[in-house]
């Protein structure tokens, strides 16, 4: 992976710690596809948006980061984002870019369409971090104590939360929390993300356990947005 010119050596050296725990750049670079079972899924934004009522969780989910293509099997049928198109096979309908339809208002309701865009490029760039990370526009990186934090700006028409996001890796240089404004939610929905429970999947390792809060400021609220388990 090339470095954006961004990257001061000293920033790029310490990244190449967090990319060596994360498996490494050979590994990254034999990787095609992750296929999970989404053990678990609640939190407070899927049930504000209408989890069970106007759309449903996946049983299982497909990632291609590389090409960012994610798949979501619902047991009956399957739906596909592939870089904001989506593909719904059960209503036959194909969208071309999927952030069209959003109103970014914090009750909307959320139909299957909707909950395919935003966890589809949400997962897609999920499986990436931190391989896809260089890339982009480095704002700042700084060690305070155990945790080293890369302040990221991600370019226009990028499907992501929000352009500029921060990634906190620990004393392993794992990646432990990452903090975004999710622009599609709504404007209360600000997160704290954090990755727990690594596995190793074909030399990578991959966070098993997502358990994002809602954050204001830089304080983490005390109840889940968003909690996922994922069995690989």
């Amino acid at each position: 992976m090339k470095y954006h010119a961004s990257w001061p050596v000293s920033a790029l050296e310490s990244f190449e710690k967090a990319i060596a725990a994360h498996g490494g750049w050979a590994a990254w670079g034999k990787f095609e596809t992750i296929t999970m079972k989404l053990k678990k899924f609640e939190g407070f934004l899927p049930s504000v948006k209408g989890l069970t009522k106007t759309f449903q969780a996946p049983k299982e989910i497909t990632v291609n980061p590389k090409i960012r293509f994610v798949e979501f099997d619902y047991g009956v049928h399957k739906d596909t984002f592939l870089d904001g198109k989506l593909t719904l096979s059960r209503e036959e309908k194909v969208i071309s870019d999927g952030r069209t339809i959003f109103k970014k208002a914090t009750f909307e309701k959320w139909t299957p369409e909707h909950s395919l865009y935003f966890f589809g490029y949400a997962w897609a760039n999920y499986i990436g971090y931190p391989f896809i990370l260089p890339q982009f526009e480095l704002m700042g990186w700084k060690i305070k104590g155990l945790t080293t934090r890369f302040k990221i700006k991600f370019p226009d028409g990028f499907h992501t939360h929000s352009r500029i996001q921060k990634f906190y890796f620990n004393r392993s240089h794992m990646l432990s929390k990452h903090d975004y404004h999710a622009d599609y939610a709504g404007s209360i929905f600000y997160a704290a993300h954090c990755t727990e429970g690594y596995e190793e999947k074909n030399g990578l390792k991959f966070s098993g356990i997502r358990k994002v809060r809602p954050r204001i400021g830089t304080i983490a609220l005390p109840f889940y947005g968003v909690y996922a388990e994922l069995g690989f």
